[in-house]
């Protein structure tokens, strides 16, 4: 399903409220994508080889096995 790209500036949170960063943007990408433990991300859209996250795209925490929660990110950019 096509969702706006996740860009290094979103807001996403463990379902536990705390606040995750992206530890790896790819600079190439003008809306800086940033990959972390996703689980679903995009099919048909790719930086670098990986496949960027997506608003829909799914993610577990680590250790807590809790799901990230992508509040918000920019609106100018889809993928599927």
């Amino acid at each position: 399903m096509p969702g706006f790209l996740v860009h290094v500036n979103a807001t996403v949170q463990c379902a536990h409220l705390g606040v995750a960063q992206p530890t790896a943007p790819v600079a190439r990408v003008l809306v800086s994508c940033a990959t972390a433990q996703w689980t679903r991300g995009a099919t048909r859209v790719f930086a670098l080889g990986q496949p960027v996250v997506l608003l829909d795209s799914q993610a577990m925490c680590t250790p807590t096995g809790t799901p990230l929660l992508i509040l918000a990110t920019q609106t100018r950019v889809t993928g599927i």
